[in-house]
């Protein structure tokens, strides 16, 4: 008998343990993926004051992001599928290098394309 309930408290907990992976995990490249394809129109993504004002794309980016519930560092991690051309170079070449945090990467981007502040 008690090698019985042993034997299904062990099944309990690793059943338990399943299910807390399932809900708590996922997997980042289904997750990568599923930005990338929310931001893979070009009109979706940010390209020059032509294109309007860059804070209406990140609020945009902030909505989707809330949506999929990415963390600060999941944020950071894939804030480049916002923008395009000129904007996803200077991205790559002056802000990812930095390995700053969201707020102080989307503060860079904004000052340099923000044509309300400009």
């Amino acid at each position: 008998m008690l090698l019985r309930n042993s034997y299904l408290f062990i099944h309990m907990l690793t059943l338990i343990a399943q299910v807390h992976l399932l809900t708590r995990t996922r997997p980042k490249n289904i997750l990568a993926m599923n930005i990338a394809t929310r931001f893979q129109n070009t009109d979706s993504k940010y390209s020059g004051a032509d294109n309007g004002n860059i804070m209406d794309f990140i609020v945009q980016y902030d909505l989707v992001s809330r949506d999929f519930q990415l963390s600060h560092h999941e944020k950071r991690q894939y804030v480049h599928n916002l923008f395009r051309r000129e904007e996803l170079r200077y991205y790559f070449a002056e802000v990812e290098l930095l390995g700053s945090s969201y707020a102080d990467a989307i503060a860079k981007m904004k000052s340099q394309f923000d044509s309300i502040s400009k």
